[in-house]
C-alpha cells in the first residue's frame, strides 16, 4: 500500500465540511456533525491501526522491537497533534483570563472546561458534566477520544503479535457495540453516549478492521458501496422528516450508520482508480482535507457575523448563509497559515528525527 491513500484527503474535507455545517449553518433535524466526526474516526482507525500493525510486524520479523516502535509512534503523533492544539489552548486561556481580569462578559463554562481540554478529557467534560455546546471548547471532545485511543491501542497492538490483531480488534469492537446497545436501551443521555470513550473506540476499531480487509486479497465491489451510500441517505432523510427512534432501534440505526461510513472508507481505499476517488482528489477538496485538523480546531472561534444582532438586519434573510461563507473563508485562511507556517514544518521535523521502519507509513 502506498504511503498516501488517494481519496482520503477528500473524505477528510467532506467530514470537516459536515462538522462546519452543523456548527455554522445547521440543517434542522439532521446532525451532520456527528456523521462528520464518525467519518474522521473511521479514517483515523484505518490509518493508525494500519501503522501499529505494520510496526508490530516489523517486531515479529526481528527488524525492530516494542520499545523502539512505541516511542516512534508517540513521537510522531505528538509532533502532529500537540503543538497546534496547545497553542490554541494557551491563546484561549490567555483571552479567558484577560476577560475575567477586566470584568468583561465571559462564559464560566469556558473556564471550567479548560483543565479537561489540557488533559485531553473534553469528552468527559461535555458528556458527563456540562452537556451543552455553548462553550467554544466543546468541539475538542473528539480529539480527546482519539488521544485516549492512541494510549489504549498502541501498547495493546504492539505487545501482541500481528497475527492476533484482527481477533483483538473484533473482540474489542464487539464489546463496544454491546455496550452501546446497553446504554441506549438503558436510557442514558445522548451527550453521554456520543462522547463515551469506549463507544467511539468501536468506530476507530471498525476503521482498523477495514484496513485489515483492504490489506488482504479480497476486494470490496461497487454494490456494497452503493448500499452504504443508500443506507446513509435513508438515515439522513429519516432524520430530516423527524422520524426519530429510541432505545434498541436507535442503537441499531447508529450502528448501521457507522458501518456504512466505514465501508465507504474501505471502498475508496480499495478503488484507487475509481470515479469517486478521482472526484475526491479534486485539488481544492484534497487541500481542505490536508489542512482539516487546523480547520477543525479554528472554525468554532470564528463567529457567523450573519447571525449577529446588529449585523443581521443588514444582510437580511441571506445573513446566515453569507455569514457562513465568510466564516468558512476566515477559518480556511487560518488553517492554511497554520499548515504552512507550523504544521508542515513540524511534520518534516518529526520525519527527520525518527526514520520510519520498513513497514510504517505516514499518517
Amino acid at each position: 500500500m502506498n504511503s498516501r491513500i488517494r481519496g482520503f484527503d477528500g473524505l477528510r474535507a467532506i467530514a470537516v465540511l459536515m462538522v462546519f455545517m452543523h456548527h455554522k449553518l445547521p440543517i434542522k433535524g439532521i446532525d451532520l456533525g456527528r456523521e462528520g466526526v464518525w467519518m474522521f474516526f473511521c479514517l483515523s482507525g484505518f490509518l493508525i491501526i494500519g501503522i501499529l500493525s505494520r510496526s508490530r510486524l516489523a517486531c515479529d520479523r526481528g527488524i525492530s522491537d516494542f520499545s523502539t516502535e512505541i516511542r516512534k509512534f508517540f513521537w510522531r503523533r505528538s509532533w502532529r497533534i500537540f503543538p497546534i492544539y496547545y497553542i490554541v489552548l494557551i491563546l484561549v486561556t490567555a483571552i479567558d483570563l484577560s476577560s475575567v481580569a477586566m470584568h468583561k462578559n465571559w462564559s464560566i463554562s469556558n473556564i471550567q472546561g479548560l483543565p479537561y481540554a489540557y488533559a485531553y478529557l473534553s469528552n468527559i467534560w461535555l458528556g458527563c458534566i456540562h452537556q451543552d455546546y455553548d462553550a467554544y471548547l466543546t468541539h475538542l471532545w473528539s480529539l480527546s477520544i482519539e488521544e485516549q485511543f492512541y494510549l489504549l491501542a498502541a501498547p495493546i497492538l504492539l505487545l501482541f503479535a500481528a497475527r492476533h490483531h484482527v481477533k483483538l480488534c473484533l473482540f474489542l469492537c464487539a464489546m463496544a457495540v454491546l455496550l452501546h446497545i446497553y446504554l441506549r436501551v438503558s436510557g442514558y443521555s445522548d451527550w453521554m453516549i456520543h462522547t463515551f470513550s469506549f463507544n467511539n473506540f468501536a468506530i476507530l476499531l471498525f476503521g482498523g478492521l477495514c484496513y485489515f480487509y483492504s490489506a488482504g486479497e479480497r476486494r470490496f465491489g461497487a454494490l456494497p458501496s452503493a448500499i452504504s451510500v443508500a443506507v446513509l441517505s435513508v438515515i439522513l432523510l429519516r432524520d430530516l422528516l423527524g422520524l426519530h427512534v429510541r432505545g434498541f432501534d436507535l442503537a441499531l440505526t447508529e450502528l448501521a450508520q457507522i458501518g456504512s461510513t466505514g465501508l465507504i472508507v474501505l471502498a475508496i481505499a480499495q478503488n484507487q482508480d475509481g470515479i469517486a476517488t478521482r472526484l475526491l482528489e479534486w485539488r481544492p477538496l484534497a487541500y481542505l482535507g490536508r489542512i482539516s485538523y487546523g480547520f477543525y480546531l479554528f472554525h468554532p472561534f470564528v463567529p457567523n457575523i450573519g447571525k449577529h444582532d446588529r449585523l443581521a438586519p443588514i444582510f437580511g434573510a441571506a445573513g446566515p448563509l453569507i455569514g457562513a461563507v465568510l466564516t468558512f473563508a476566515v477559518s480556511f485562511l487560518l488553517a492554511h497559515l497554520s499548515w504552512t507556517l507550523i504544521e508542515k514544518r513540524l511534520l518534516a521535523l518529526k520525519d527527520s528525527k525518527v526514520p520510519l521502519s520498513l513497514y510504517a507509513e505516514r499518517a
